[in-house]
């Protein structure tokens, strides 16, 4: 049996949305499918389908050695972009080891 989990990226200024879906699977390696309308973005899968990530990987600290993070670091041409963060979160929650729960990131005057 596999857990799946999907989430959807609204990134902000730049309107480039993304939709995530990690899978946990049997083998306890966890994969990505990433749809996004940002080119970047949608080189991580390509990216990710080079690594095996397992449970322990999705919450490798410290950051810097992080796979996902790594991979992300790879692709991305900016440095404040949440869609690492979105898949850390749905990578944890698929693996078991999170909730889902709502986060967000909101400026205040």
């Amino acid at each position: 049996m596999s857990d799946k989990t999907c989430v959807e990226v609204n990134p902000g200024v730049c309107r480039l949305s993304t939709k995530i879906q990690a899978v946990y699977g049997d083998d306890g390696l966890v994969r990505f499918e990433i749809e996004s309308e940002c080119p970047h973005v949608s080189k991580i899968a390509d990216v990710l389908s080079d690594e095996e990530i397992d449970m322990m990987g999705v919450m490798k600290m410290p950051f810097g050695e992080n796979p996902i993070y790594m991979a992300c670091g790879k692709v991305l041409g900016h440095s404040a972009c949440i869609v690492p963060c979105a898949l850390m979160k749905a990578a944890e929650v698929a693996t078991g080891m999170g909730l889902k729960r709502a986060s967000e990131i909101k400026f205040e005057d």
